[in-house]
């Protein structure tokens, strides 16, 4: 029968977790797992959206004429377009240098996860080369994932024009347009497989590549050639674990979700009381509103170090699933500390 390498790291994973978080408990060694997990954790991609009603918004010439001439005064007034290019930059070097810390801080938690031992300024110096190197590589496959779908989405832009332009009033235009629409469907089908395929290919590189290149000091790309010649070998195997991962990253966030809204709703609670009793008393006394306000900080700032306290144990865990996977591939990939080794067996008496 088949050993499913997916399967058992489940249960092992949950045990080295529970050892490092809980035995014993290190309120200093979580707080450090949180600023680590902060830093990988894809959980903190922020996901914005916004929704207009747009129903009683009137839009005429005068509207346009006005937008039109506020853009034109912007463009115009030098010192406000320097300071647009100038947020517009530090907003990109920022989002850079985080995407480039990530990297540096995914081997900061393998090495933390496999030695027992958490640290974060020494082994975040030691990981400077291999993190700038994982970054240069998941950069470029995430440029070309982007080049690729916006090549997808300009393609069907252009069918859409040329259905257009067929209109519909002969039976050339009705066929041109049952083939634009088709032709539609499968460029989106296309797009969606070609995304899910990238998405495995960046989630197999922190999940396998990245251990070997920080245990095994091989090359990204020299990791990837084992990795795929390991995949076209036992590519069923690799399919139970991306679709065993989806099923557990599912269960697991259905289960937060239980612990994340409540307590969400409590701290929204007393932000949105803060807030009206400022309002209130801003009335009387500007110096009492300004106290309430920087308590409300205080307890937002507790928010988010409840929500990285939530969060920081199940990254913690996924990421014990995926190397506990690994060193079932290849026992050499990853190396844990004796504190993680299997209790020896009791021989019957």
């Amino acid at each position: 029968m088949t050993e499913w390498w997916a399967f058992k790291p489940i249960t092992t994973a949950f045990e080295k977790a529970k050892k490092i978080l809980l035995e014993p408990f290190n309120a200093w060694a979580w707080l450090k797992l949180m600023i680590i997990v902060f830093f990988v954790g894809t959980g903190s991609s922020r996901i914005s959206n916004q929704f207009s009603n747009m129903a009683n918004y009137r839009t005429g010439p005068e509207d346009t004429a006005g937008i039109e001439q506020g853009i034109t005064s912007l463009l115009s007034n030098s010192t406000i377009l320097a300071i647009i290019i100038v947020a517009a930059l530090l907003i990109i070097l920022v989002a850079v240098l985080f995407a480039y810390l990530r990297n540096v801080f995914s081997f900061v938690l393998i090495k933390a996860l496999t030695s027992g031992d958490v640290h974060i300024i020494q082994p975040l110096k030691e990981n400077l080369g291999r993190g700038f190197r994982l970054f240069v590589f998941t950069l470029a496959a995430s440029i070309l994932t982007l080049v690729v779908v916006l090549a997808f989405i300009a393609i069907a832009i252009l069918l859409i024009l040329l259905a257009v332009q067929a209109g519909t009033s002969s039976a050339a235009g009705i066929v041109t347009l049952i083939l634009v629409i088709c032709v539609i469907c499968l460029l989106i089908l296309l797009m969606v497989l070609f995304s899910i395929a990238m998405g495995i290919f960046i989630g197999f590189t922190y999940d396998f590549v990245a251990p070997m290149v920080y245990f095994k000091g091989r090359g990204i790309v020299e990791s990837w050639k084992w990795l795929w010649a390991s995949i076209k070998k036992d590519w069923q195997q690799y399919g139970v674990y991306v679709i065993t991962r989806w099923a557990l990253e599912l269960a697991v966030g259905l289960l937060s979700m239980i612990i994340i809204v409540p307590v969400a709703l409590i701290f929204i609670a007393i932000l949105v009381a803060g807030c009206i009793l400022a309002a209130a008393v801003a009335k009387t006394s500007v110096a009492l509103a300004v106290v309430i306000g920087l308590v409300l900080l205080v307890v937002l700032a507790l928010f988010l170090i409840a929500l990285m306290a939530i969060s920081m144990p199940i990254a913690v865990y996924f990421r014990y699933y995926s190397l506990d996977v690994l060193k079932h591939i290849d026992p050499s990939a990853v190396i844990y500390s004796e504190r993680f080794a299997p209790p020896p067996a009791t021989l019957p008496a």
